[in-house]
């Protein structure tokens, strides 16, 4: 949405147009999905990849989830004036620990 509001629109009005599509959402969430083999950049391995999602104007929180090589790694960005944040992300590792407990691990 944001790529086309910004090809689409003039400049001053994408941050209003940004705010009203999100139309009332708390948060924003994406999964960036990679190789199930470890990587290397010029032969030295990665050692971690790490999602980043800013939240959109008008949205609190931008939660990512990204998969390389069997390692799972998730990330939140909040907003400023987000409603506890630390609770929100203690709530997300215990749920998190749950499924990982569900699944055998």
């Amino acid at each position: 949405a944001a790529r086309l509001a910004g090809r689409c629109l003039p400049r001053a009005w994408v941050p209003a147009s940004l705010r009203a599509s999100a139309g009332g959402c708390a948060v924003a969430l994406t999964n960036v999905r990679g190789p199930p083999v470890a990587l290397t950049i010029c032969g030295r391995p990665v050692k971690r990849v790490v999602p980043f999602l800013p939240p959109p104007p008008g949205v609190a929180v931008g939660a990512a989830l990204s998969t390389v090589g069997g390692q799972a790694t998730l990330c939140f960005n909040c907003a400023d004036g987000t409603h506890d944040a630390y609770a929100l992300v203690g709530a997300a590792v215990a749920h998190w620990e749950r499924l990982r407990a569900a699944a055998g691990e």
